[in-house]
């Protein structure tokens, strides 16, 4: 076990409605802390994305260079 260790979701109880109720509640929970972790991940896409599209802006008004076109062989 680690230093520091907590836990937030041990329950001992005899009656079902208490541990149904319980257990909802932690459900509930579990849930909006995976919405915002996904949340945060959309954020943080989004603010790299609009870093690199000012990066790319800075470096040459957005405008990406024309490909040059690929030579046949002889």
């Amino acid at each position: 076990m680690q230093d520091g260790a907590l836990f937030d979701n041990i329950l001992i109880t005899s009656d079902p409605a208490v541990a149904k109720e319980a257990a909802k509640a932690f459900e509930e929970r579990e849930a909006a802390v995976v919405a915002a972790k996904e949340a945060e991940k959309a954020a943080q896409k989004a603010a790299e994305k609009e870093a690199e599209k000012a990066a790319k802006e800075a470096d040459g008004d957005g405008e990406e260079e024309p490909e040059e076109p690929e030579k046949d062989e002889l």
